[in-house]
C-alpha cells in the first residue's frame, strides 16, 4: 500500500496505478535493463527491508529519477 506525496508533503488526490509495479521490494529489481540504472538503497536497521530507494533510469538525463520511501511501517501479527 502506498501514498503519493507532492513536493509540499501533502497527499495527492486519486490513485496512481503506475506505482503498482513497486508494491513489493522484489519488483524494484525486476524492471527492464536494471544494469543501466543508477540505484541507491537504504535499509531499515531493525527489519532489513528497503526503506528508501532512488532509481535514476538514465544516468545523464534530467528529471527521470524515481524516489521511493517506506514510512509508517507496522509489524502485522503472525496468524
Amino acid at each position: 500500500m502506498y501514498t503519493i506525496l507532492g513536493s509540499g508533503g501533502c497527499g495527492l488526490a486519486g490513485p496512481d496505478r503506475s506505482l503498482d509495479r513497486f508494491n513489493e521490494a522484489k519488483q524494484l529489481w525486476d524492471q527492464e535493463n536494471p544494469a543501466n540504472y543508477a540505484v541507491t538503497v537504504s535499509f531499515d536497521r531493525q527489519y532489513g527491508f528497503p526503506s528508501d530507494a532512488t532509481i535514476d533510469y538514465i544516468k545523464n538525463a534530467v528529471d527521470d529519477e524515481l524516489s521511493l520511501k517506506a514510512s509508517n511501517f507496522v509489524v502485522l501479527p503472525v496468524p
